[in-house]
């Protein structure tokens, strides 16, 4: 929306010979509302305010959560107050045994007895929890749990729960200030956009490593997103002193194209270089079980109330039940949906990274005929995405619900548990 309204303001200016706003008004991000209201009148204006409210509630909320989301969950349940402390990934949370499925994480571990070995049903089908579901649904309040199993894990993240709203209501009530502070600094939103690219750049690569490279440890994403960072900042500095003004200028000439070019790229190379090299002297691996045990510990993550294997119930259903599963298997079962990220992937890198840049770079001033196809290109595309913004999520959700309602049909365990458990109260 502000692409096609900055293409419509450049329009309009060169109507009329003149620019309509001063640069601090642009700076302020009055294009849009003026262009909602020259074309559409004042109910474009209430129609942008219901859009941007609609926007900042939506995006706000979202905020709120993940913060309060990774001061409960990643920083308190991990680190300050865990269920079982001392725990390795490998061993069960509810006893402290190790499970059926884990991957040991060193190769040459001797084999386990059965009493070493997790003997706890699962929660699926416990007839305990599916009493205490029933008080839960109930409305009730402080519930005691019934199940000697899981009751203390779900009184945990009750726990939990409550200080995450308490959380939600002090991060809400701490971006007043903090609004106020970046209000009173007199950062402009177009900088913050500009500039956040190259300020984020450092942390692309780290991040991929995590995911797609084994031999990639904790030490080595820190210090190549730290040395990336410092070494963006840096270009980014030093690039902008070479305009008119230097840093004295500092908003204007720090937003230039190659002071974010320099930053940008400074920051991938050496958070790339940084990362790899540290990652190399780093790593414990030696063998490939070592980087199977790697992997393993991905699928050690788990939630004992709502295990992964029941989240991917449906995939693992292709497999036969007594084949281990390993990193292997799932990319195997999710090959479909691997193979479809990487074809978007490219298919975007190649628009956006190749095609788009090449052509806007072969070209030095716009005819009039290559500005229509331009502003013609932008209509299309905004609105397929505007259609797949709008239908695709309720579409979703429809296919998921209808999917979980087949599955529920198709599994009668909880069922028989549920009715055996109303025969014994």
């Amino acid at each position: 929306m502000s692409l096609m309204s900055a293409m419509t303001y450049i329009s309009m200016g060169f109507q009329n010979g003149t620019h309509t706003l001063t640069d601090a008004e642009i700076d302020a991000g009055i294009i849009t509302p003026m262009i909602m209201q020259r074309v559409m009148g004042v109910g474009g204006g209430y129609l942008l305010i219901t859009m941007i409210t609609m926007a900042l509630m939506s995006t706000g909320s979202g905020e709120v959560m993940a913060v309060s989301s990774i001061l409960v969950y990643d920083i308190y349940k991990v680190y300050i107050n865990p269920f079982r402390k001392n725990t390795h990934s490998t061993l069960c949370l509810l006893c402290g045994r190790g499970k059926t499925d884990a991957v040991p994480m060193v190769s040459n571990t001797s084999k386990k007895t059965d009493d070493d070995i997790c003997q706890c049903p699962s929660s699926l089908a416990c007839l305990h929890c599916v009493g205490d579901i029933k008080l839960r649904q109930e409305g009730s309040h402080r519930i005691i749990y019934s199940c000697p199993t899981h009751g203390l894990y779900r009184h945990y993240e009750d726990i939990l729960l409550r200080y995450k709203s308490w959380c939600i209501m002090w991060v809400v009530l701490l971006i007043i200030p903090y609004g106020l502070v970046i209000l009173s600094t007199g950062v402009d939103l177009n900088w913050v956009v500009m500039t956040s690219q190259s300020i984020m750049s450092p942390f692309l690569i780290p991040l991929l490593l995590t995911i797609t490279w084994s031999k990639s440890t904790a030490s080595a994403t820190i210090a190549g997103s730290v040395c990336g960072l410092v070494g963006s900042i840096t270009a980014n500095l030093i690039a902008a002193s070479r305009y008119e003004g230097g840093l004295s200028n500092f908003m204007v000439n720090t937003a230039q194209d190659y002071s974010l070019l320099a930053g940008l790229c400074t920051g991938l190379l050496v958070s790339t270089i940084v990362t790899i090299v540290t990652s190399l002297c780093t790593n414990q691996i030696r063998t490939d079980g070592d980087s199977e045990a790697v992997w393993a510990k991905t699928l050690s993550i788990d939630n004992p109330l709502n295990p992964w294997r029941a989240i991917y119930q449906e995939e693992l259903d292709e497999i036969g039940a007594d084949i281990k599963i390993d990193s292997s298997v799932m990319s195997k079962i999710l090959h479909r949906a691997k193979l479809t990220a990487y074809i978007a992937c490219s298919i975007g890198f190649v628009i956006f990274i190749v095609i788009i840049p090449s052509i806007m770079l072969g070209i030095d001033i716009l005819s009039f005929a290559q500005f229509s196809g331009w502003i013609k290109f932008c209509q299309i595309w905004c609105m397929i995405s505007a259609v797949f913004v709008v239908v695709a999520p309720p579409v979703e959700e429809v296919l998921q619900i209808k999917r979980r309602r087949s599955q529920n049909t198709k599994r009668p365990v909880n069922k028989r548990a549920s009715d055996n458990l109303d025969t014994q109260f």
